[in-house]
């Protein structure tokens, strides 16, 4: 019979062996029990291998147990803390670093309920845990809890990791993605309901992520954000690369889905794209889609990218809306209605994202983009656009029944070639149509339109301003400035034009300004109506125009005025009328500086006077035969005669 012992086969012993050896086993015993700590005879030598006495392992437990206690101590005491002492009843903790050791940690007393005295039963809610955790519990979903933090400087307080990682809130912590990476419409709808439930805040989508909307919308509730990873978002690279489904930090949405903001809402720095979209794509004709559309006031989405929709950003009916650099590639861009309160577009940038990097043959339309870039329509009370440009767009700037727009510096750039006649057809840089009165145009810079740079087609008594800038390049056709209805003050630079400004309409006034600039233009104004309400003042004409040139061509005539026996009403603009009627003896409407000039087309008599605003002191008679001119100059006081023929 044989039996196993630590990895050895014995032999069973007999009873008489047994007997001869239980002298010997009890020395070894004894040796074991009551043998030194350390030393010679610390380790019994038995038929088994080498065991420690009692004394050593105790020793060896007591060691570790000290290691143990001194690294408590060193911890608790680089973190300004007393050594712990055991709990008990009776403790007197009077101090935030006083510490105690209950079940293997160690806790500090809270600063809110110093002092006290501990009790019987250790009081959880009097302490915090400093030391002991295991990592498990670090791992686990109140880890960070366990975890202190303090900013720098003075008056910091002790916060937990918790507080402080909780400030931020990611779709990563909602969800989990699909195989290529991409969260639900549920996380981030999730993410957006906490922020609300917690009263508002920012939903983060980082580089690392990518989310989905698709099946329904996503709600951004009131004060909530979607941001992205981005301060600004272009071509990745160069012009040539389009490896937009790589870039981090974006939205594929669906284009039968919206996101709807809430007022005080909006996104930032984000990349988003229609689901289905592949980059470069040929042309535009699958753009469709409307993925950010305002559901409140104050709404705003900055620093953004959007390609392949219909529209890329669309409020109605809210006030104050802002879009702050958003650069996008979509049929249209930026549309706003209804709204009875500033809304504000700065630094925006329309141009083919999508299709510049085809690498095969283009089509002739791979920039044109049908429809209207920048739009502010059916009551945009007050809207402020500033720089903000739209190349290959039908109409690249549009207001329509809107009062009070000032577009600043905006900018449009098209593919017509005044050289070669070439280019889209029918594009417009900037319209101002409908019921759109005190508009003003300010520094605007227009290249390349076939119809227009400039259309105005308001109704009598709505003055659009056309301050500074430059039009550059409209079609054979068309004209750098085609008014067909509206009254229209320009002061910019005109180049390269068949025509440079147009007008229609016999009841438009138009002012042409001291700082206007004719250059490079076959026929410089244009009448096609007769009408006396184009007024000119003393614009510039560049090198290219020829001494002698024909400044209006077609049908703009001088006013002409009946005189009654109330005096002869000068109209309020021009210098040379022509005069009708029997007498008069007053002219109307005179000021310091004016001049006008009468041609009579029938005999009457004028009557002279001295004292008076309307007075006329003429030099000789008073008869005027048809045909005869007169020429009166306003002192302020008075009309005085300086010529006659």
């Amino acid at each position: 019979m044989a039996f196993f012992i630590q990895g050895q086969m014995h032999m069973a012993l007999s009873v008489i062996e047994k007997i001869d050896r239980f002298s010997a086993d009890t020395d070894l015993l004894h040796s074991v029990v009551h043998g030194p700590a350390t030393g010679p005879g610390s380790t019994v030598p038995t038929d088994g291998g080498g065991v420690p006495t009692a004394a050593s392992a105790i020793a060896a437990v007591k060691a570790t147990s000290d290691m143990a206690i001194a690294s408590i101590q060193a911890i608790t005491a680089s973190m300004g803390y007393k050594p712990p002492v055991a709990y008990e009843a009776g403790i007197t903790i009077d101090a935030a670093e006083l510490t105690v050791e209950y079940s293997g940690a160690v806790y500090a007393p809270l600063l809110a309920a110093i002092p006290f005295s501990t009790s019987g039963t250790f009081e959880v809610a009097k302490f915090r845990l400093i030391q002991g955790v295991a990592s498990a519990d670090l791992a686990g979903r109140a880890g960070a809890s366990m975890v202190g933090f303090t900013q720098g400087g003075a008056g910091a307080r002790l916060r937990t990791m918790s507080d402080k990682l909780g400030e931020i809130v990611s779709v990563a912590d909602f969800g989990e993605p699909d195989a290529q990476g991409f969260y639900p419409l549920s996380a981030l709808q999730d993410g957006c309901d906490y922020l609300r439930d917690h009263g508002g805040g920012t939903l983060t989508i980082p580089f690392g992520c990518s989310a989905d909307v698709d099946g329904g919308n996503l709600t951004v509730h009131p004060g909530v954000e979607i941001r992205g990873p981005r301060r600004a978002i272009g071509s990745p690279g160069s012009n040539t690369a389009a490896p937009y489904l790589s870039l981090g930090g974006s939205l594929r949405i669906a284009s039968d889905c919206k996101v709807l903001i809430g007022s005080t809402g909006g996104v930032t720095g984000l990349l988003y794209y229609r689901k289905g979209m592949n980059f470069p794509e040929k042309d535009a004709s699958a753009f469709a889609g409307m993925p950010i559309v305002a559901a409140g006031d104050d709404v705003y989405l900055l620093d953004s990218m959007a390609l392949g929709f219909d529209t890329a950003f669309s409020s109605s009916g809210f006030q104050r809306p802002r879009i702050e650099g958003l650069a996008f590639d979509c049929l249209n861009g930026i549309d706003i209605s209804n709204c009875m309160d500033v809304a504000r577009t700065y630094h925006c940038h329309g141009w083919p994202y999508v299709t510049i990097a085809y690498a095969g043959e283009k089509p002739d339309n791979w920039a044109y983009r049908s429809g209207i870039g920048f739009h502010y329509h059916d009551v945009c009370d007050w809207a402020d656009g500033m720089n903000c440009f739209a190349y290959g767009w039908r109409v690249a700037h549009r207001v329509y029944n809107a009062d009070h727009v000032i577009l600043t510096n905006p900018k449009a750039d098209n593919t017509y070639s005044a050289s070669t006649g070439t280019g889209y057809p029918g594009t417009r840089g900037i319209v101002i149509e409908g019921a759109s009165r005190d508009t003003q145009i300010l520094i605007p810079h227009i290249e390349a339109h076939d119809l227009a740079s400039i259309h105005v087609n308001t109704s009598n008594g709505m003055l659009t301003v056309i301050d500074g800038g430059s039009l550059l390049s409209s079609g054979g056709t068309g004209a750098g400035i085609q008014i067909d209805g509206g009254d229209v003050q320009i002061g910019a630079a005109l180049s390269a034009h068949t025509n440079g400004i147009r007008v229609t309409n016999p009841n438009s006034n138009v002012y042409i300004e001291d700082n206007a600039l004719f250059d490079s233009i076959s026929q410089l104004i244009v009448a096609t109506v007769d009408t006396s309400r184009i007024f000119i003042k003393q614009p510039a004409f560049g090198p290219s125009i020829p001494d002698g040139k024909q400044i209006v061509v077609g049908n703009l005539k001088a006013p002409t005025i009946v005189a009654s026996n109330g005096g002869l009403n000068l109209p309020m603009n021009g210098n040379f009328f022509h005069v009708t009627g029997t007498s008069f003896g007053s002219l109307n409407g005179g000021h310091l500086g004016r001049e006008a000039t009468l041609k009579f087309d029938v005999n009457l008599t004028v009557f002279s006077s001295d004292g008076g605003q309307s007075a006329m002191h003429l030099l000789s008679g008073s008869h005027f035969v048809n045909g005869s001119v007169l020429k009166l100059h306003h002192d302020g006081i008075q009309w005085w005669e300086i010529g006659r023929a």
